[in-house]
């Protein structure tokens, strides 16, 4: 967040140095940099993330399972079965 508000000061100082109508043009860009930064950290801070992590946690448990008992898996032939439950979870 800091180093966004710190990008968009210093893009402002600059703009004022060389030419206000530089200035102009760059506060068009505002509502669109404000919209892009609210989104970005909405999905950092995990709001929108949560689906995601649960379905990659799911996944994770798969791949744990199967290469704990790999030679299980290798000898009932399960191999297909548990790539094709790991590609579900991790596209759901």
């Amino acid at each position: 967040m800091v180093q966004n508000v710190g990008a968009f000061v210093c893009g402002f100082v600059i703009a004022f140095y060389y030419s206000w109508m530089l200035t102009l043009v760059c506060l068009a860009f505002v509502p669109f940099i404000v919209i892009t930064m609210a989104l970005m950290m909405s999905i950092f801070t995990g709001s929108v993330g949560d689906e995601e992590q649960k379905a990659l946690e799911g996944a994770g448990k798969i791949a744990t399972e199967a290469t704990i008992n790999i030679r299980t898996v290798a000898d009932l032939g399960r191999e297909d079965a548990f790539a094709q439950k790991y590609e579900h979870n991790t596209t759901s």
